[in-house]
């Protein structure tokens, strides 16, 4: 939750301040409470990942066991449906942003397996 509050403080400085950014951002920081939407979107993600893991244990999926790719969009879906309450993002951001994380995510999974950081692949 402090890092959401810091990263959206960190999106609303650059927005007041750098052109660039104020002309191509999604969240109007003039309109909007960055600390209350950083601690929503952070909040969310927190509670998303809990509502996971309850669905989770209800279904009797084992402990530490991927459930993809609900593990990978938890988070996400969490931040989003929190945040709504200050802002809400067009539904194609936030199609594109779930469907690029997954991508990203699986990417990565499989380097860092192949690198030997990590011992198995998230998803096979």
């Amino acid at each position: 939750m402090i890092t959401g509050v810091l990263a959206a403080g960190i999106q609303a400085i650059l927005f007041f301040n750098v052109d660039f950014f104020k002309k191509n951002t999604l969240v109007d920081y003039g309109a909007v409470n960055f600390a209350l939407l950083g601690f929503l979107m952070g909040s969310g993600a927190l509670f998303g990942d809990l509502v996971k893991s309850f669905i989770k244990r209800m279904l009797n999926k084992p402990s530490g066991k991927p459930w993809f790719p609900w593990d990978q969009l938890d988070w996400i879906a969490g931040g989003i449906i929190l945040s709504s309450i200050v802002y809400v993002p067009p539904a194609g951001i936030a199609l594109v942003t779930a469907v690029l994380y997954v991508g990203v995510h699986l990417c990565s999974d499989r380097i860092v397996c192949r690198m030997g950081i990590k011992k198995r692949e998230e998803v096979n």
